[in-house]
């Protein structure tokens, strides 16, 4: 098993265990931002592998704790201990994942180039994945520049 189907099942078991109620829309936006941080990665010259790994795990804290306050930050550190566990990754990795995962709510801020594409990857999500409606949700004016942004990137 690779590195990122791992993770995966790592995820879908917390998923299982915390939040049966809710296993096809996690399941379905894990896996929408892991492919859209993937495929941005690829374009950015930023590693596919990780990027797709920081999708599955982005919102680890909503699964295990059930709220969205605050998911970011205190996700981070169960991301962390996840990747650790597995022994497959070493710290500078974690960290670049980690890190990522602490700072992808911060959709109106500007950070590393492997930070922006967890965030992009998550508000493509929104936009055309299973969040779709997420616009009329939210007043995310943010992410829909973000939003924005990318359609243009993406069209060249």
């Amino acid at each position: 098993m690779d590195r990122l189907q791992t993770i995966t099942q790592e995820v879908y078991n917390l998923i299982n265990k915390h939040c049966p109620g809710s296993k096809s829309y996690f399941e379905s936006h894990l896996t929408g931002v892991s492919n859209y941080a993937a495929m941005l990665a690829g374009k950015r010259e930023e590693s596919e592998e990780l990027a797709a790994i920081a999708g599955m795990l982005h919102d680890i804290y909503q699964i295990t704790h059930g709220t969205i306050r605050k998911h970011a930050k205190l996700g981070a550190p169960i991301a962390k201990e996840i990747l650790v566990s597995t022994g497959l990754f070493n710290e500078k990795e974690v960290e670049i994942i980690r890190h990522a995962i602490s700072i992808h709510n911060k959709k109106e801020m500007i950070h590393g180039s492997f930070d922006e594409v967890l965030k992009d990857a998550d508000v493509l999500d929104h936009y055309g994945g299973i969040d779709f409606n997420y616009r009329s949700l939210y007043d995310g004016d943010e992410e829909a520049v973000r939003y924005e942004s990318m359609m243009e990137e993406l069209s060249t």
